[in-house]
């Protein structure tokens, strides 16, 4: 078949340059007029698509079942759904929460901050978050910035070990660290 397909190809002549349905020359420019006259090329005559084999199953459509259809008594159903008083659950939708008005003062603030809780210029663990199996936490570099990071991530020179209820243990060098949240 890809026999006939080339020699096919081969016969097949290129356009005349005064055909109105050749194509133009690369970088030759073509105005609105001459595009809408531009056709594609004629299939040649003896050249017909290969099908697919039949025998190859990746490549055939299986048949597909029909869906049921609707019972005939579905109105019947829906009445006594609605007559026995069943009814979807109804969507709770939680209070919007209410923001202070203003700054908080002064010495509130410095009561809720804790001072130094950070070493600023070592690695530090912020948070972590995640089910048990898929934890991922946050760490604060040396550097200031903050990643987010998950079993397997590289983390300051190691690999990430374990994340586990407020703690992060990493192998640097052979050596295993953990990182404890402050408190």
């Amino acid at each position: 078949m890809a026999a006939l397909a080339l020699s096919a190809l081969e016969a097949a002549q290129p356009p005349s340059e005064d055909d109105p349905e050749s194509e133009p020359a690369p970088g030759e420019e073509v105005t609105l007029a001459a595009a809408g006259s531009i056709r594609p090329r004629a299939r040649p005559e003896g050249l017909v698509p290969e099908a697919p084999a039949a025998s190859d199953p990746d490549l055939t459509a299986g048949v597909s079942s029909r869906p049921r259809a609707r019972p005939e008594d579905f109105e019947i159903l829906v009445a006594a759904a609605q007559a026995a008083g069943i009814r979807p659950p109804e969507l709770v939708v939680p209070a919007p929460t209410v923001a202070a008005p203003g700054p908080s003062q002064p010495s509130v603030a410095r009561l809720a901050t804790v001072s130094n809780a950070l070493d600023l210029k070592r690695i530090s663990l912020i948070g972590v978050s995640g089910e048990p199996s898929a934890r991922e936490a946050l760490v604060r570099l040396a550097d200031g910035r903050i990643r987010k990071v998950a079993v397997g991530d590289r983390l300051d020179g190691g690999r990430v070990a374990a994340i586990g209820d407020g703690e992060l243990r990493y192998v640097k060098n052979n050596r295993s660290i953990l990182l404890n949240m402050p408190d």
